[in-house]
């Protein structure tokens, strides 16, 4: 967390690290967009959705400074925030199952 934290506030004030951090986090974007185009190709969508808007969507909810609020400054557990963060964004992005899966 200290090492992210770092990075994130060299990004903000344009210094060298900042690209460190950028590529992380374009990594990390990449990799919910793999998941979000499997959502899609299964016809899991949700309505309204598309695939590079879902991944914008996944990736700020799941994006550090989340974590460090709810984690780190309000005291949750880890587990807690896992729960509730997965469950609220599949929620948000998955269209009902059909019937009968």
């Amino acid at each position: 967390m200290p090492v992210a934290r770092a990075l994130e506030a060299t990004a903000i004030v344009g210094d060298e690290g900042g690209a460190a951090w950028r590529d992380r986090m374009d990594d990390l974007r990449e990799a919910f967009r793999v998941a979000v185009e499997r959502v899609d190709r299964a016809g899991r969508l949700a309505e309204g959705w598309t695939v590079e808007a879902a991944t914008d969507w996944v990736w700020a909810r799941s994006h550090l400074t989340t974590w460090q609020h709810l984690v780190g400054e309000r005291g949750w557990s880890l587990d807690d925030y896992e729960e509730r963060s997965v469950r609220s964004i599949l929620d948000e992005i998955l269209a009902p199952a059909p019937d009968g899966a």
